[in-house]
């Protein structure tokens, strides 16, 4: 994807009108006197951690063809972190929600074992970072 398909010009408001790619395809965001979607701040969220490579840049090394992707495992937890589990309490309910690997273009939604394995494999000095990368792109991302 090219840098460029990424740069909209939005009003420092944010009235303006704006689309952005996402797995499931382009997404347009307007304003509008309905009600918020229960996942409508997701949506943007899921592009927003691909585009950053959150997932893509865990410093893990999956070797066994049973493991689940590092892809799938990442943003399969990232709804429970970001809501304080309280919106999505546990990650039973995020596996039971179909529309969680549309957006965020996962195989499956993976169990909480298979999270905690994966973050149990995480060398703790890589780990943290690989965090401090992710806050880096994700508060630069931000405007003043």
């Amino acid at each position: 994807m090219a840098a460029n398909e990424w740069l909209e010009t939005v009003h420092p408001a944010g009235e303006g009108l704006f689309t952005f790619p996402t797995a499931g395809g382009r997404v347009r965001v307007a304003v509008t006197d309905d009600a918020l979607t229960t996942y409508g701040g997701l949506v943007p969220w899921a592009a927003f951690t691909k585009h950053l490579g959150v997932a893509a840049s865990c410093p893990v090394a999956r070797t066994s063809p049973n493991a689940a992707p590092v892809y799938d495992a990442i943003p399969s937890f990232m709804p429970t972190a970001l809501s304080d589990g309280r919106r999505f309490s546990h990650l039973a309910w995020v596996r039971e929600e179909p529309t969680i690997p549309d957006l965020f273009g996962l195989e499956t939604v993976v169990g909480d074992v298979t999270v905690r394995r994966l973050f149990a494999s995480v060398d703790p000095a890589l780990g943290a970072e690989w965090i401090a990368a992710q806050a880096r792109s994700s508060w630069g991302s931000c405007p003043d």
